[in-house]
């Protein structure tokens, strides 16, 4: 299934950063500053960046099996303005990096979905 990571998340959640997966969509990480809107982005409008799913072997190899219950591996990484994200399953991995600038010296919240 899907699993969800928030971090550098304010206790009101008007500013956070997170990272997504799931089997059919991928991975992807966003944030939201509702301080910082850009001329492209209204306040509280994420800024996203994304990778497709990870294949499963049979995908790749055409050998039939299209299990999409495999295990994979997520890795996390953020520092004080850069998010980073891996997975890596039986039939590959991908990455997302993201920048997150929080405004707020409370932006230090995490949570798990």
């Amino acid at each position: 299934g899907a699993v969800t990571f928030v971090v550098r998340a304010t206790s009101d959640g008007k500013e956070r950063s997170w990272v997504s997966y799931s089997p059919s969509k991928g991975l992807e990480a966003c944030t939201v500053n509702v301080l910082q809107p850009t001329r492209n982005r209204l306040p509280g409008q994420p800024s996203c960046t994304a990778a497709p799913p990870v294949p499963t072997p049979g995908e790749l190899f055409g050998t039939g099996d299209q299990n999409q219950n495999g295990d994979i591996r997520l890795r996390i990484f953020i520092d004080a303005s850069v998010l980073e994200a891996h997975v890596e399953g039986g039939g590959g991995a991908r990455s997302v990096t993201l920048r997150v600038f929080p405004t707020r010296d409370d932006a230090m919240g995490k949570d798990c979905d």
